[in-house]
């Protein structure tokens, strides 16, 4: 902006106009030299409390936290001082889950065989805490007892079981609601209880002792030599063979010819090919059996690489 004052520049002979316009340009220069300093304080100050945040990022957050732990100590202050702190408590095993209960304490169980009204006794307690003094059992504290009274039975909410199979066009949706029994803690106690009975072992009886007879003087048989019994030859129980190897017997045809005596590779070779399509006529299907006691005679012999060959050969039974 230049120092040159344009009320000099011009002349006494100019209109009024001038003098006004130059008044006017005066007081817009007195405003901008009186504007800037303020507005470098107020960067200045937003700089430096922009560096003041970048130095300390968790100044922020404790402010925010203190204030909710002020905030929350005070309205639930009335609450937390209602809490009895040395209530005597238990873990206890309830139709197969364990829960930890307190006197007058209402839960949800696995449905109970005892009918509405009824007070059960629970006697597996596997912990038991009053005040700073646990009991722990192992497993379960002998003694210790938790009693409740049913007040109803009923279902839980809806579970909706969803499998899918992607690809194969499977989608099941099935619902199910769990069966409960809703529960009071009655009672609590750490003695009192039925001790946790052992099945008895039966003892073996001793065996009776049998009194001998006297013995009775006889009179001496003749002894007639007796010829020597021949020896019976033994038996050679063929172990039976996986008849399936041979191409175009499966499950059902191989149970058919053990049926019919042929359970072993030999005894398939040494068949009759229509013997074997007399045995089988009942089993559904075309079946060949033109080259079963070659494959079974191979199969016998060991050599099972000319039988994979032979096989390979094979188009519906026939050798091509």
């Amino acid at each position: 902006m230049s120092n040159e004052n344009p009320c000099v520049v011009a002349s006494k002979s100019e209109s009024r106009n001038t003098s006004s316009s130059c008044l006017l340009s005066r007081e817009v220069a007195i405003v901008r030299q009186d504007s800037v300093p303020q507005a470098s304080h107020e960067r200045s100050e937003s700089l430096r409390r922009r560096k003041q945040k970048r130095a300390n990022p968790k100044s922020n957050r404790l402010v925010i936290n203190s204030w909710i732990i002020t905030t929350f100590a005070a309205r639930f202050s009335g609450k937390l001082n209602n809490i009895n702190r040395n209530a005597m408590y238990a873990i206890v095993e309830i139709a197969g889950q364990q829960f930890k209960i307190e006197k007058d304490q209402t839960l949800f169980v696995h449905r109970l065989k005892d009918d509405e009204g009824s007070t059960v006794t629970f006697d597996n307690v596997l912990l038991i805490g009053d005040g700073d003094n646990v009991t722990l059992g192992a497993p379960a504290i002998e003694g210790a007892f938790a009693k409740a009274n049913v007040l109803e039975h009923l279902k839980g909410d809806k579970v909706i079981v969803f499998k899918k199979k992607r690809r194969k066009g499977y989608r099941v949706r099935n619902g199910h609601r769990q069966y409960l029994s809703k529960i009071q803690i009655t009672e609590l106690g750490a003695s009192g209880g039925k001790k946790a009975s052992k099945p008895a072992t039966k003892k073996a009886a001793p065996a009776p002792v049998k009194e001998e007879a006297p013995a009775v003087e006889k009179a001496a048989a003749p002894v007639v030599e007796k010829a020597p019994a021949k020896k019976a030859a033994p038996k050679t129980a063929g172990k039976k063979d996986d008849l399936k190897k041979i191409e175009g017997i499966g499950p059902k045809i191989a149970s058919v010819l053990a049926e019919n005596g042929i359970d072993t590779f030999a005894a398939l070779a040494a068949a009759d090919p229509a013997a074997i399509s007399e045995m089988i006529k009942d089993v559904r299907g075309n079946h060949v059996t033109a080259t079963w006691p070659a494959q079974a005679q191979l199969a016998a012999d060991g050599h099972w690489d000319q039988l994979k060959d032979l096989q390979d050969r094979l188009d519906g039974g026939k050798e091509v």
